[in-house]
């Protein structure tokens, strides 16, 4: 509870706040591709029903978001098991989803409600078309000028190639190779720093294969880069 009461007190005191993973691309691993997988029917949510509010931030509430009685939140939803749909594509689900309904409660909102958005966009929506946006941010200094950020979960990067290395990707060499990045990403950023280091080195430029949305793929690249869980097409 402490923990949730320090989250929705930092969320309504601005009017634009992204939750936020920490995620280091320069902190990777190896994987082969691994599909990012809707939820099976048993997917069960987190009962947020007996989450009560709390009166001390209940009164942060801005009036605006009183009156709606929802916590707006957008997220990229195809990162599973953070952001993603249910079975029927309609439904986003994942622990993401849940957090923003138990922030609702302890604000004394109606309910928390999400809507897919591209990762690039909900940064700028938020204020407007969001109150908040859990959707698996690094936070960097550029993002912290726009936005409030607050840490909850810390992971790492890593490289994704398609199941038995057929480019046969080096990660200790990566330079001269296309690498697969998702569009607005901490990885993007690492990737465009890695192929002017490549390039000042003499080894080649190591360009990336930008998608707006994920899972991503290896197929047409040598790898890929992104955080886990791998959200990664085969």
């Amino acid at each position: 509870m402490h923990t949730t009461k320090i989250l929705a007190a930092l969320t309504m005191a601005t009017t634009a706040v992204a939750l936020t993973a920490c995620a280091d691309p320069m902190t990777n691993s190896t994987s082969g591709a691994q599909s990012n997988v809707a939820a099976s029917s048993n997917t069960t949510a987190y009962d947020v029903s007996q989450i009560p509010t709390d009166a001390d931030i209940a009164a942060l509430v801005p009036e605006d978001v009183k009156k709606r009685g929802t916590l707006r939140n957008g997220a990229s939803t195809g990162y599973a098991p953070a952001e993603y749909m249910a079975t029927d594509g309609q439904t986003p689900v994942g622990y993401d989803i849940d957090i923003n309904k138990a922030l609702a409660k302890v604000m004394g909102l109606k309910e928390g409600s999400t809507h897919h958005a591209e990762f690039p966009t909900i940064i700028p929506a938020l204020g407007t078309k969001f109150d908040v946006g859990l959707s698996s941010f690094t936070i960097t200094s550029e993002r912290e000028q726009q936005v409030n950020m607050v840490s909850y979960l810390n992971v790492g990067s890593a490289w994704g190639v398609a199941t038995g290395n057929p480019k046969n990707f080096d990660t200790s060499n990566p330079c001269g190779t296309t690498v697969a990045v998702q569009t607005g990403t901490a990885q993007e950023t690492y990737a465009e720093e890695l192929s002017k280091q490549c390039e000042a080195d003499g080894k080649g430029r190591s360009p990336s294969c930008r998608t707006s949305c994920k899972p991503i793929s290896p197929r047409r690249s040598s790898a890929a880069s992104t955080t886990p869980p791998w959200p990664i097409r085969p």
